[in-house]
């Protein structure tokens, strides 16, 4: 692997401000997109997009519209999610839904779609824009289908299912922000690798955000994966298997991680390494 620099947080950040701006702008500074990312967040796929991007000597400009593209699909998915779920609030403020209605938070959600195709026209050689449209298509269309069976709970009944289904709703729109880099390198080759991970990585997310949620899950009759592990064992073992699973599921991410070219992944390992801490 090639030795490069690392960027500094202080960089990262500055173009993670220059991102918001360009997706409100694509929105032209519209009121209820406006609400919603104002309401917080890490900005976590932002910030792998733009670390993998300039890594691999990207122009700033196609770094900004990428990284608004898969930050513009997430916003969008959680507005969305709001609605579906009925959850009122989102990062201590009132979810879109509960503020502006639910027929608004649609419209809203399908124009942060809208807008993240459109961000990709700003990209500097015009042969990439097709295979960007099309990884993104991609993703969004597995996102749907994994919406829909998460949906369906009765769909769900062992840990296998779990998994399958927490991969479909969250992995594809994460591998975008390192799947769009390789495209613009023209390593193609790589996407596969960046599948895998992807995968791998939300399904850890999922059981990690279960084994924090699952008393209150359980009292709310919520499916959670560590209910689905205590049918065939006590409730300390599933929380067990529970806990080893996302130690080997981060492990096998962290290690083809490793394999992608000039640290373009680092931050990708970053958040590997703060999950890792929080399952101890």
């Amino acid at each position: 692997m090639e030795n490069v620099s690392l960027l500094s947080t202080q960089t990262i950040k500055m173009l993670c401000e220059l991102t918001e701006t360009e997706m409100l702008n694509r929105l032209d500074n519209d009121e209820a997109v406006a609400f919603h990312l104002q309401s917080g967040g890490a900005r976590t796929r932002a910030k792998i997009c733009i670390n993998a991007g300039i890594q691999l000597g990207l122009p700033q400009s196609d770094v900004l519209a990428i990284a608004a593209t898969v930050e513009l699909l997430h916003n969008a998915s959680l507005v969305h999610d709001d609605l579906q779920d009925g959850d009122a609030y989102r990062r201590g403020h009132m979810a879109v839904w509960k503020k502006f209605g639910k027929a608004r938070a649609i419209c809203t959600g399908d124009a942060m779609i809208s807008a993240a195709f459109g961000a990709l026209t700003d990209l500097t050689h015009p042969e990439h824009i097709r295979a960007c449209l099309n990884e993104v298509h991609k993703a969004v269309a597995e996102t749907i289908k994994g919406q829909t069976l998460d949906l369906d709970k009765s769909n769900i009944k062992d840990s296998k299912q779990y998994e399958n289904i927490a991969a479909q709703k969250s992995g594809p729109l994460f591998r975008l922000a390192l799947a769009l880099p390789m495209i613009l390198i023209d390593r193609n080759d790589l996407l596969p690798n960046v599948n895998y991970i992807a995968a791998k990585f939300a399904i850890a997310y999922q059981i990690l955000d279960d084994m924090q949620d699952w008393q209150t899950d359980a009292q709310n009759n919520t499916l959670n994966i560590v209910t689905i592990l205590a049918q065939n064992a006590s409730t300390e073992e599933a929380l067990f298997i529970a806990q080893n699973r996302v130690k080997y599921l981060l492990m096998m991410c962290k290690k083809e991680l490793a394999l992608l070219p000039n640290n373009c992944a680092l931050e990708v390992v970053k958040v590997a390494d703060k999950l890792l801490k929080l399952v101890e």
